[in-house]
């Protein structure tokens, strides 16, 4: 569920300019020690920079001013939702709530984000858990420092 599905360009009423959904919809287990990591991921600037490096991304495609700004956004989030999203969200199984969207009559076209070299949320497990959930609504698949990670992409 560290990646994200975003939604956007809805033509109704009420327009959405975008919107971000977690990955998978259905509860993915994590083993152990991956859960230990995510719960430190964002406990100072040295996880920060490990978690980058080691899980999230491709550094060889980030600027040092890139993973500047990563690790300063990083650390201004909510202590308390960065403690929450590994121990509570991420087992969350809100496949009924993307179900409702997918089917309602408002239009969205979606976008998968997904880091390139994500350990978990890899490329293959997107496409084969998410893209067959969100099938016609996917327009591609960009990095998860999209417009950092895969410039060319965003």
């Amino acid at each position: 569920m560290g990646s994200l599905a975003s939604a956007g360009g809805a033509r109704s009423r009420r327009s959405f300019n975008g919107c971000y959904a977690p990955l998978d919809a259905v509860e993915s287990p994590r083993p152990a020690e991956m859960k230990a990591q995510q719960q430190v991921a964002y406990e100072s600037e040295e996880s920060v920079r490990w978690t980058v490096d080691n899980v999230l991304a491709n550094t060889a495609n980030l600027t040092a001013l890139d993973i500047d700004m990563i690790v300063r956004d990083s650390l201004a989030g909510n202590p308390l939702a960065k403690k929450a999203w590994p121990l509570y969200g991420m087992q969350e199984d809100v496949s009924e709530s993307a179900r409702k969207i997918s089917t309602s009559k408002v239009s969205i076209g979606v976008r998968v984000v997904v880091g390139n070299e994500d350990v978990v949320e890899p490329m293959d497990r997107v496409q084969s858990k998410v893209v067959s959930f969100l099938r016609e609504n996917v327009r591609g698949f960009y990095g998860r420092c999209e417009g950092r990670e895969a410039p060319s992409a965003a």
